[in-house]
Order: structure tokens, then sequence, then C-alpha cells
């Protein structure tokens, strides 16, 4: 849930980007978790997504094969992801204990595939903080970049298109192209 020191924190970060000449468009809430409060917040300062859960990792939305993104409210998009495709996760909540860097590689390859194969939506999302943080780590993050960049039928898209493209029309699988999103991301993989 979101609290009021986070609530003053974001609000010196909108400061901050406004300063910059920057609308951030969308928004995660720190830890993950929606909180009651969000929705309005977020319309009130124009976010155009949210990419927060209502969900923890051992729930049940959280095993759906490939949640889609939807209107929340009539204005925001939800951007969805689930907690088995973060590397925090991985590396420090799972319950078998941390993963190794190639372990890592070979969940994410395979949720890779399991999209390619399959059709759908996937939301990756990595950390600089935690898959930047040593040489292994970073080189298991270029090899699942390589590897989502290499798939011919998935689409690499950013948070904002995918929310455009939701408002426009609900979102809907075509046989063959799978949309994926990968977030948290300052360029998209080579």
């Amino acid at each position: 849930p979101l609290s009021l020191q986070t609530l003053f924190r974001s609000a010196d970060s909108m400061a901050a980007f406004t300063r910059l000449n920057i609308r951030p468009r969308g928004f995660r809430a720190p830890g993950g978790e929606r909180g009651a409060h969000l929705l309005p917040l977020l319309e009130q300062y124009g976010f155009a997504y949210d990419s927060s859960v209502d969900h923890g990792p051992t729930d049940l939305e959280d095993q759906a094969r490939h949640p889609e993104p939807l209107m929340l409210n009539g204005r925001l998009v939800s951007i969805p992801w689930q907690w088995r495709n973060i590397d925090y996760f991985h590396y420090y909540m799972h319950p078998d204990g941390a993963r190794t860097p190639s372990e890592v590689e070979r969940h994410f390859r395979d949720a890779i595939d399991g999209l390619s194969e399959t059709d759908g939506f996937l939301t990756l999302i990595f950390h600089p903080f935690v898959s930047g943080q040593d040489t292994q780590r970073l080189e298991a993050l270029r090899a699942i970049l390589r590897h989502a960049a290499s798939a011919m039928n998935i689409c690499i898209r950013t948070a904002e298109d995918v929310a455009a493209a939701v408002r426009s029309q609900p979102f809907q699988s075509t046989s063959g192209e799978s949309l994926s999103l990968i977030t948290n991301l300052n360029e998209r993989p080579h």
C-alpha cells in the first residue's frame, strides 16, 4: 500500500521531472502493490498507465499464463506483470532461495519462448541495482535481451505504446504475433 512518505517522495519526483520539462506518463508503486488511494492520484496528475498490482507472489492472479493489459477505470491502463518475471524476485525473494544468474537467464528465456509459442502479453522487469550489480548478472540480462530481440514473432513495446494501443482499442493478440513488453530499460535491445 502507498504510504504518506512514498506519496511525498513521488510528489518531489514529479516536481523534479517538471523542472526538467519531463512529464512521466506511467507509474509502478514501490514494492509493486497498488493501494486503495493510488488511482485517483494518478488521474489527478495526468498519468496514462499504472503498472502496479493488487496481488502477491503466491496469489492465484500471479499464476495466470499471460495477463493482458486493460482499462482500470476508463482513463488509466493497467500494464500487468507477475512476480516471477521480475529480476528482484529471483535474486532476493524466490521460495527456494536466491537464484544464480544462469538460473535467472534460463527462467526468462523459457518465459520468452513460452510467449513465442502461445501468443499473449508478457512484462519483464529488470532493475539496475539488481541485474546490473555484477558482471555475471549483467551478462545474464544481456543474453535475455538478445534472446527476446531474436524472437521473430515477438514485438517489444514500451509501456506507453501499449497503453496507447489499449486506449485506442482493447488488447487483442493475433495468431503468429505476440505482444511483449519489457519495462525498466533505458533502451530497446539491439
